[in-house]
């Protein structure tokens, strides 16, 4: 259900102050109507790497995206992602990740929810808006 203010707060914990100095990456990221785990993956790469991924082998950007972020502490928001994203490019989307320091997050929203996830770990995510 739109109109409840989900872009809007997620918006606002991206943008805030407090929340710039807790972060060493921050990644905002929109969704098409068609998800493409390898559009989305290169895209998070380069904001990462701030270089384009021209590699062709998907597992190897995967793995230079792991190496990037390891250690650090990131913020990721995934923008209307649920609604064309399967459970398996779901898991696919997430491997890189696992390496981020504690604390890491990802922010999943779409028209009906907005769920925060700690991407280190097996914790359940956080629905924090759901219609």
């Amino acid at each position: 259900m739109g109109g409840l203010g989900k872009r809007m707060l997620a918006g606002q914990v991206f943008n805030d102050v407090v929340a710039m100095e807790q972060f060493d990456f921050k990644i905002w990221v929109s969704m098409s109507d068609d998800f493409n785990l390898e559009m989305v993956t290169r895209t998070i790469s380069k904001k990462v790497t701030s270089q384009l991924s021209d590699m062709d082998d998907f597992s190897q950007v995967q793995d230079n995206l792991s190496k990037a972020i390891d250690g650090k502490r990131f913020l990721i928001v995934l923008e209307d992602v649920w609604s064309t994203c399967d459970y398996d490019s779901w898991t696919k989307l997430q491997a890189p990740f696992g390496g981020g320091a504690k604390g890491s997050m990802i922010m999943v929203r779409d028209v009906g929810f907005l769920i925060l996830s700690e991407a280190t770990s097996l914790t359940p995510p956080i629905a924090l808006f759901k219609s």
